[in-house]
């Protein structure tokens, strides 16, 4: 699958990957452009971003033992978006990219925005949170992620005394997309969220919203190892699986991304439209459903480590599952699939411990909702188990651990050439297999 890892986000800084402006005949959601604008731009009124919100902290309220966002707390406040009269609609740009002009230019890249969002009054202190939304479809997934120009200076410091620039830690956003297209093909999603939580409805103009609501909590990403450097040729989670991992760069804001039911969960299609979405605050490569089984599978890796090498990393995964997912896929009752369900973290030597976990069904929006927290990194995978299958002891310990199918592949675009290494392994945004 085409992810953005948490690793290229400082790669994205620093220019070296070109997101191109025109969508393509094989991008997953058909759309007028690959870079996705705001509604109110008056570029386009559909395949396009309706709001950025965020709650009001002082309303919200938690449950004080798992944390769960109580949502009927939630005020939602929508950020004010700013237009980038310098955009070209369809058009590149070869302008001087400004760093001290943020709603006119993206960092250091050749993407350009065509405007940016102010949460007022969201900072500590009571100041402004100025942020760009990249929105961009390919070949097989979306991916909305908030680049955050004006935050908070996160108190985690790298070695070479950098550190990022965040949303707040713990604040809750929404974003809604406005799009028939993406409603009707959406599967499941990925994102680095807690309390994620997806609803999609029609407007009274016939047009499809896909809404996904999440708190931030920003993540370390990418794998260093002391005195050693990365071969080209090793995928990213053989090498976050080496002792001593400590972290390469942060997330800054949301990331989500949206899949189709394919590959891994093809026997899911038919299923409701955003029926799962999984979190963590690790790197996803991809999620594996086990029909047979009645297994969920979600390998995750990331450093073991924090910028100070001696912070251990833990991780944590939620996840929310649709009770019509539930009942399809898996042929349990969600109101009572947590007498059946467990979580355990298997490591890649195949050994499997139960995670600190808890199930809860929410029946007023049908949705299960599994929570497991304080598990270590290097590279675990998270094995939910959502049925009672009857199987031998061998069959058992066979399938404690997942299949590992990493495999690399050329990649070209015009003379440039680049190998991607991993599970189900796919070319970049602009990119064709060799």
């Amino acid at each position: 699958m085409k992810i953005l890892r948490l690793s290229q986000v400082a790669i994205l800084a620093l220019g070296l990957i070109s997101i191109p402006s025109q969508a393509s005949a094989d991008d997953w959601v058909a759309a007028e452009t690959t870079n996705w604008v705001d509604c109110s731009s008056g570029y386009r009124n559909i395949d396009c971003i309706e709001s950025v919100e965020f709650s009001l902290p002082s309303a919200e309220k938690r449950d004080p033992n798992t944390g769960a966002l109580d949502y009927n707390s939630v005020t939602w406040v929508k950020t004010k978006f700013t237009k980038n009269n310098k955009y070209k609609y369809k058009e590149g740009y070869d302008g001087l990219v400004r760093s001290d002009d943020p709603c006119n230019s993206y960092g250091n890249s050749d993407y350009f925005a065509d405007g940016c969002y102010t949460a007022a009054g969201l900072k500590s202190g009571g100041g402004d949170i100025l942020f760009h939304m990249m929105v961009y479809t390919g070949r097989e997934s979306m991916k909305a992620m908030q680049w955050v120009d004006a935050g908070e200076d996160n108190p985690a410091v790298r070695e070479d005394g950098w550190r990022a620039i965040t949303v707040p830690v713990g604040s809750t956003w929404r974003i809604t997309l406005k799009s028939n297209n993406l409603a009707r093909e959406l599967g499941w999603m990925q994102s680095n969220i807690k309390n994620p939580l997806i609803s999609i409805t029609t407007g009274s103009d016939g047009v499809s919203r896909v809404a996904v609501s999440g708190t931030v909590y920003p993540s370390f990403g990418g794998c260093n190892v002391t005195g050693e450097k990365k071969p080209a040729s090793t995928p990213d989670e053989q090498w976050c699986a080496k002792a001593d991992t400590y972290a390469e760069t942060m997330s800054q804001g949301f990331s989500i991304d949206y899949m189709p039911y394919r590959y891994t969960t093809e026997p899911m299609k038919g299923s409701a439209a955003g029926g799962i979405i999984v979190s963590t605050n690790g790197q996803q490569s991809e999620l594996r459903y086990d029909r047979d089984q009645g297994i969920l599978w979600v390998p995750t890796f990331g450093p073991h480590f924090e910028f100070d090498k001696k912070t251990i990393n833990k991780g944590w995964m939620e996840a929310s599952i649709k009770g019509e997912v539930v009942r399809k896929s898996f042929k349990l009752d969600p109101a009572t699939a947590g007498n059946f369900a467990k979580v355990e973290i298997v490591t890649q030597d195949g050994v499997a411990d139960v995670a600190t976990y808890n199930l809860h069904y929410d029946k007023a929006i049908d949705t299960l909702q599994i929570r497991a927290y304080n598990f270590h990194y290097s590279a675990p995978t998270v094995k939910i188990s959502l049925g009672k299958p009857v199987q031998s002891s061998t069959a058992s310990a066979n399938s404690a651990k997942p299949e590992n199918r990493n495999s690399t592949i050329t990649c070209i675009k015009g003379k440039t050439s680049k190998k991607v290494s991993g599970i189900n392994p796919k070319c970049p945004a602009g990119y064709k297999k060799k």
